[in-house]
């Protein structure tokens, strides 16, 4: 009897039935048995890491498996490119991961291809700097600026050096005046006059 004089009574259940029947209580996320592909996956990327991945880890890359298509070795690829790159964060990984699938990329070959790209024109970039004399990183301007006078005009790097020489002419190097002198050879023109005051 209650506080206030109502019978009731009490039921105890057996626990352990909920606990291993199937069906029964909770289940866990992801309860199916981890495909011998996926341990496979999961071991491949934990020796290059030097850690164990976190449950949250692995979902994120279940998923990359199922909505956006990736290969088993594709996503073995973009977890170890990005730590070549000392990037070790799963949300860095993920960021990489819609890069990708917004580029159409799927498979270990077409990310190996992108990779590759990736970093010639990085080297690239780098050897123009370097050239002017700046050790830092090109700005999107300035990346911009250099795949126009490769991609969009066809230079080849003797002849995008060959503008660059003619910045002595001037102060400091000037990407604009050197964007102006490619320009102008690509249109057939004769090289531009230094800007004022430069």
């Amino acid at each position: 009897t209650d506080e206030q004089g109502e019978d009731f009574t009490v039921e105890f259940l057996a626990i352990a039935p909920m606990l291993f029947t199937p069906g029964m209580g909770v289940k866990k996320k992801n309860s199916k048995p981890m495909s011998k592909k996926f341990s496979a996956m999961f071991k491949d990327i934990e020796s290059k890491l030097g850690r164990l991945l976190s449950h949250n880890e692995q979902e994120i890359m279940l998923m990359w498996l199922e909505e956006y298509k990736f290969s088993t070795q594709t996503v073995v690829l973009l977890v170890e490119d990005c730590i070549k790159r000392d990037k070790r964060m799963i949300q860095y990984w993920d960021t990489m991961a819609d890069i990708y699938h917004a580029e159409g990329i799927k498979t270990y070959d077409q990310l190996q291809n992108y990779i590759d790209r990736r970093e010639a024109v990085n080297k690239r970039n780098k050897e123009i700097m370097q050239y002017l004399g700046i050790f830092d990183t090109p700005s999107k301007p300035q990346r911009d600026m250099i795949d126009k006078w490769f991609d969009s005009y066809g230079f080849d790097m003797e002849k995008v050096k060959k503008a660059c020489d003619e910045t002595v002419k001037i102060t400091k190097p000037n990407f604009a005046y050197i964007d102006k002198i490619l320009t102008a050879w690509h249109e057939g023109k004769d090289t531009p006059q230094p800007p004022q005051g430069a």
